[in-house]
C-alpha cells in the first residue's frame, strides 16, 4: 500500500470518526425538544461514546411538562401536579377554578430527590468507569501492541530514556499535572457550592462528572501520544500517566455521603419557596 492510498484512507477514517462523533448531538437536541427535556443532556456529546448514550436516553424518556406553580416536571398526560396538586389546563378550560394550589407534598419531593440522588450517582459511576477505567485499559492495550510490539514488560523501561528536556514532554506532563489538580479542585467546589434540585440534578451532576472524567481521560491520551512520539523509551512515563487517570477516577468516584449535601440544599431551596398550607 503506497503513501497516497494510506493518506486517503486516513482522511476517510478521520471523516467517518468525526461524523460518528458529531451526529448524535443534533439528533439528541431534536429528541429533547420533542419530549420537552433539557437540551443540556447533549453536553455528553463532548465524548463520542457518551454522546450516543445521551441521545438514546432522550429517545426513550417519556415526554414531560412543567408545573407553573412549583416548577416540578411531571408526565405529559398528568391532569394534576402530583407535588402541589395544581390542575393542569385542559381542552375545556383552564381547570384552575375548582382546586386551589396547595403546598407541595414534602414526602413526594423528598422521595423524588432521593431517586434523583440514586440516579445521578449511578450515571456518574458509569461515566467514571467508562472514561477513567475502561478507556485506560484500551489505551494501554493499543500502546502495548503498537509501541511495545506486544511486550507488556516494556512498561518497566524506567526513565533513563525519557527525554524530559523535550518541550513536548514538558508541556504534556505539565498539562497532566494541572488537569489532575484542576479536576479535583473543580469537582470539589461544584459539590460544595451547588444546590441540586431534582428537576435538573441528574443532568447537572452527570455533566459535571462527564467533564471531570473526560478531562482525566485526556491524561491517559497524553501518555499514548508520548509513546507514539518517542517510542518505548518513554513507556514508564506513559504508564504513570495511565495510572494517574485511574487514580483520579478513584478519587472522583461518586459516593452518597459526598454528593448528598448538594441534593439536600436543593430540596431545602424548593421547600423554602413553597407557600404554607392554609390555616398554619
Amino acid at each position: 500500500m503506497n503513501s497516497t492510498t494510506e493518506t486517503v484512507l486516513g482522511c476517510l477514517f478521520g471523516l467517518l470518526f468525526v461524523a460518528l462523533w458529531v451526529t448524535p448531538v443534533p439528533l439528541g437536541l431534536r429528541a429533547a425538544k420533542r419530549n420537552h427535556r433539557s437540551p443540556h443532556w447533549m453536553w455528553f456529546g463532548l465524548h463520542p461514546i457518551t454522546g450516543w448514550i445521551a441521545f438514546l436516553v432522550l429517545r426513550t424518556l417519556p415526554p414531560m411538562k412543567e408545573c407553573s406553580e412549583c416548577g416540578e416536571n411531571t408526565k405529559a398526560h398528568a391532569r394534576v401536579c402530583p407535588y402541589c396538586l395544581t390542575p393542569f389546563p385542559t381542552m375545556g378550560g383552564s381547570g384552575t377554578e375548582s382546586i386551589a394550589p396547595q403546598a407541595c407534598d414534602i414526602q413526594a419531593l423528598t422521595n423524588k430527590h432521593e431517586k434523583a440522588l440514586e440516579n445521578a450517582i449511578l450515571i456518574g459511576r458509569i461515566i467514571v468507569v467508562v472514561l477513567c477505567f475502561l478507556s485506560v485499559g484500551l489505551y494501554a492495550f493499543v500502546y502495548t501492541i503498537a509501541v511495545l510490539k506486544g511486550n507488556p514488560w516494556g512498561f518497566a523501561a524506567g526513565f533513563r530514556e525519557a527525554r524530559f528536556d523535550q518541550p513536548s514532554v514538558i508541556v504534556l506532563v505539565s498539562l497532566s499535572a494541572l488537569t489532575f489538580i484542576g479536576v479535583l479542585l473543580g469537582l470539589g467546589r461544584f459539590l460544595a457550592r451547588s444546590s441540586l434540585k431534582a428537576t435538573s440534578a441528574v443532568m447537572a451532576f452527570s455533566i459535571a462528572m462527564l467533564l471531570a472524567s473526560a478531562s482525566l481521560e485526556t491524561i491517559a491520551i497524553y501518555g499514548l501520544v508520548l509513546g507514539f512520539m518517542f517510542g518505548p523509551g518513554v513507556s514508564t512515563l506513559s504508564l504513570l500517566l495511565f495510572m494517574t487517570t485511574i487514580v483520579g477516577g478513584i478519587l472522583i468516584f461518586p459516593r452518597v455521603d459526598r454528593c448528598r449535601p448538594a441534593f439536600d440544599k436543593g430540596l431545602q431551596a424548593i421547600l423554602g419557596s413553597q407557600p404554607s398550607p392554609p390555616g398554619t
